[in-house]
């Protein structure tokens, strides 16, 4: 099966002029929550005026799960919310080009959210409920299983008063080239005040796209992409060579890699017993 992507950002008519050219099989839009249901429904609108309203529109992206019966009705096929795993969509992508699989159309709304419930439950391994009140966690120990803001385990705010004693932290966006030149970077943003609460430094460091997807920098699929619009980070003394001559326990950090971010606050951790510190009570 051949893939053409458009890139980001495409507008509608480019995408309706490349169908006519191109004469897909399917349309995939990646939209972001907020423009989906305009767009699926502008989309499927030109399509039907230039005469390819068979050709079948999937939608995946940051789609909330209550906005599919929507999208449904607005002239998708079918539509996946994030966490959807891959399989499953291309499974069902390779149905429908073959014929195997009937669209989903409107009136089948409950049908899809129910899917939906299905593989979150099968994921998960945790029931699920269409609704949940009060009732379903009279049993908890609000103390010992919620705890107070400020306090272990965090469930409502690592901080007793939360934004009310405090401004929103302004964490700088950064990340670049080697881990050595993020290293000059960082520094750089500590020094000129990149500072919040307590005037303690803050950090929202970015990897590399291979990085965040998991690749190694001498990876094939890599190639092209290391070190580009972030980062590259390989393994543990990456992250050291990151942090070098900065004090982590003077040190807000955020990391926005995604799927990866167990993998570097793993890492994170590690250097902090490297250097000595200690999990305090």
């Amino acid at each position: 099966m051949e893939v053409i992507f458009l890139g980001v950002k495409q507008p509608v008519p480019a995408i309706v002029n490349a169908a006519a050219q191109e004469e897909p099989d399917i349309i995939w839009l990646s939209v972001f929550s907020g423009i989906h249901l305009d767009a699926v429904q502008t989309l499927v609108s030109e399509l039907k005026k230039r005469g390819m309203g068979d050709i079948p529109v999937l939608v995946g992206g940051t789609i909330p799960l209550q906005d599919i019966p929507e999208l449904l009705k607005a002239g998708a096929t079918n539509a996946w919310i994030p966490g959807t795993p891959t399989e499953q969509i291309v499974a069902y992508v390779h149905k429908l080009v073959r014929g195997e699989e009937a669209p989903f159309r409107k009136g089948t709304e409950e049908v899809r959210i129910g899917q939906e419930k299905a593989w979150l439950a099968e994921d998960t391994k945790i029931p699920l409920k269409t609704y949940y009140t009060a009732e379903d966690v009279s049993d908890l120990n609000i103390l010992e299983n919620l705890s107070n803001p400020g306090a272990y385990p965090y469930t409502r705010g690592i901080y007793e008063s939360l934004y009310r004693d405090y401004m929103w932290q302004v964490r700088q966006y950064t990340g670049l080239g080697l881990p050595e030149q993020t290293n000059e970077r960082a520094r750089y943003i500590v020094e000129q005040g990149g500072k919040g609460r307590g005037n303690v430094a803050v950090l929202n460091i970015v990897h590399d796209q291979p990085t965040q997807l998991g690749f190694d920098s001498d990876a094939p699929e890599a190639r092209y992409d290391v070190a580009r619009v972030g980062t590259a980070v390989d393994c543990i003394e990456d992250m050291e060579v990151i942090f070098q001559g900065l004090d982590l326990e003077r040190i807000f950090y955020n990391c926005p890699s995604y799927s990866m971010s167990n993998a570097f606050w793993a890492m994170y951790v590690g250097i902090a017993r490297r250097r000595g510190s200690r999990r305090k009570s």
